[in-house]
């Protein structure tokens, strides 16, 4: 996310220091976002697994969402012929087919 931002701002001013500034100010409400969530489920009287399993839900279904919408689109628009982009997702697929098998998650 760092390079998603400052890489625009670099080539945009010139100024390294502008890219590093607004790049580093990017970055700053991920972890206080991290910790209101953090005190909300902390706080809450029903940490039960319904609660956890609909905020997991949630967060993959956007999480999807995103890349079915935005990278994916824009990764083919760099890739038109699909030499590495298909490559790329079976790859990540398997990658996380096999590290549910070796961590056994789901048993």
């Amino acid at each position: 996310e760092g390079i998603a931002v400052s890489m625009p701002f670099y080539y945009a001013t010139g100024s390294k220091y502008k890219a590093l500034l607004f790049g580093t100010l990017a970055g700053f409400p991920l972890p206080l976002g991290g910790l209101i969530a953090y005190g909300i489920v902390v706080s809450s009287a029903s940490t039960s697994a319904l609660m956890f399993g609909l905020l997991f839900g949630l967060v993959a279904g956007m999480m999807v969402a995103v890349v079915f919408m935005e990278i994916l689109p824009n990764a083919y628009l760099f890739d038109p012929r699909n030499i590495w982009v298909g490559r790329g997702v079976a790859l990540g697929f398997a990658i996380m087919a096999a590290s549910l098998l070796l961590f056994g998650v789901g048993e």
